[in-house]
């Protein structure tokens, strides 16, 4: 089983929750291409994006409250990929290892309650990516720690966690030990 992709999606493929059983609400500048249904649920969709730019393919899909998977293998953008989608409150690890730009993907969705340790080994641009995800407990403080030590660290990752957890015990915990110039 593949720990980035252990629902075995096709291609380009994440799969969400809804909170109505409506597909994903779309935007002006929601960019997916398709949402289907998954057999068996009366709220869970695939969406589908072809490419590997997945800039804004949920933006402002707020409806949207889970991230069960995704097949992201070779996606070389995320930025504000799922920005303001402000009643997710669960994401599942996927694949963001060929990511170069990773700004303002959850930007906004301030139910998130926890961050994936997303690989960011190729990412150069994760500014603002966490901004404004006021009830996250935990992820922002282990994901800082391994972003800032890697080999090739982000030369532009201003205000990546700004006010990231501010509004739990725990996510104000990590925040306080993130340095200024990230938050």
């Amino acid at each position: 089983v593949d720990p980035y992709n252990p629902l075995n999606l096709p291609a380009n493929t994440v799969r969400v929750r809804t909170s109505d059983g409506n597909p994903p609400n779309r935007d002006e500048y929601t960019t997916y291409e398709t949402s289907t249904l998954v057999p068996g649920t009366n709220n869970v969709y695939d969406v589908y994006r072809s490419g590997t730019l997945f800039n804004d393919l949920l933006y402002k899909a707020n409806n949207i409250t889970e991230v069960l998977g995704a097949n992201t293998t070779g996606i070389t953008n995320t930025g504000s990929m799922f920005g303001k989608c402000t009643s997710l409150t669960t994401v599942s690890l996927f694949d963001t290892s060929s990511v170069i730009g990773m700004m303002y993907m959850f930007d906004g969705c301030s139910s998130l309650t926890s961050i994936p340790l997303f690989d960011t080994s190729s990412v150069g641009n994760i500014g603002s990516a966490f901004k404004n995800c006021y009830k996250v407990e935990s992820g922002a403080l282990a994901l800082y720690q391994q972003v800032s030590t890697q080999t090739t660290p982000p030369s532009y990752y201003q205000g990546t966690f700004k006010d990231c957890g501010r509004d739990t015990v725990t996510g104000a915990a990590e925040l306080a030990q993130i340095p200024y110039g990230w938050k």
